[in-house]
């Protein structure tokens, strides 16, 4: 997936007046953002996140609404993706897919956010959250990272902290195996 463009309006502290950021690519496909506290970083990935899954990670999605005008809060992203323009446009009353300029209009809007995911992202809501906004605590001088820093922010930013929980209850029952099935040998031998 490679942003193009995001829009915000009426989002937490933006304000009536939509702010355009362009995610230009002619200087490479990278994008950072980087500013003193409180000029908005949180909030533009905030809007990254509610523009494409619908969701707020701080909380309810009706808290993303700047209180001035929270009836009209929206968020359009756009972005390429497998040969595809897709723009998504969200706000407090709308949830609404173009692909190449054509609006999608083949299923209801629950299952819409469902067909975005399938098709398009590739990769579930937490992963994307953690791939996105990883702090500066998260996020040393990989000079200074031990292995095991290294494995918390590969683990934290693919979501392989489940999957190791999981191998390591595999393991666990694994061993607890082993030893009910040596105790059972010995019974056997004992006959």
């Amino acid at each position: 997936m490679k942003l193009k463009e995001l829009k915000i309006t009426n989002f937490k502290s933006f304000g009536p007046a939509t702010q355009v950021i362009d995610f230009d690519t002619a200087y490479g496909s990278l994008n950072l953002l980087s500013g003193a506290n409180g000029a908005g970083k949180s909030t533009i990935a905030s809007a990254i996140i509610f523009g494409l899954y619908g969701k707020n990670v701080d909380g309810n999605v009706s808290e993303l609404c700047n209180w001035d005008n929270p009836k009209s809060m929206a968020v359009e992203i756009s972005f390429y993706v497998k040969n595809r323009f897709i723009q998504i446009v969200r706000g407090s009353s709308e949830f609404t897919l173009y692909e190449d300029g054509l609006e999608y209009d083949q299923a209801g809007k629950s299952n819409l956010q469902e067909y975005l995911e399938r098709t398009y992202f590739d990769m579930p809501f937490y992963v994307f959250r953690n791939l996105i906004i990883l702090s500066v605590n998260d996020f040393r001088s990989f000079l200074t990272m031990t292995p095991k820093d290294k494995r918390m922010i590969r683990d934290k930013i693919f979501g392989f902290s489940i999957l190791n929980e999981m191998r390591k209850i595999n393991q666990q029952t694994y061993s607890l195996l082993e030893s009910e099935q040596s105790s059972f040998h010995s019974k056997i031998s004992q006959l």
